[in-house]
């Protein structure tokens, strides 16, 4: 997963525009998204359609029953820390 994560920091205009087409990076944001030691794979602050947002992108390899829960509350610890709305995708790879 690393690997990915690591992919994602090389390029992450090209993954925002895979995911959210018509989205301009403006910053990489910390991974961090909690003082619960919380984190996600990828969290970019993005211009879609010259609105400021959020976008976190999660990677999984495999299926995980417990995915729509931990998005979600994901979701809303990255809303609630700065304040912009949030669209979270999960890449399976």
């Amino acid at each position: 997963m690393a690997h990915l994560i690591k992919l994602v920091q090389a390029a992450p205009q090209d993954f925002d525009s895979l995911v959210l087409p018509g989205a301009v990076l403006v910053e990489e944001m910390p991974t961090e998204v909690l003082s619960r030691n919380i984190y996600v794979d990828a969290l970019h602050k993005v211009l879609l359609n010259g609105a400021p947002m959020l976008l976190h992108l999660e990677f999984q390899t495999k299926g995980d029953r417990e995915m729509a829960q931990r998005l979600l509350e994901y979701n809303v610890l990255a809303t609630c820390k700065y304040k912009l709305p949030v669209c979270s995708c999960v890449l399976y790879i």
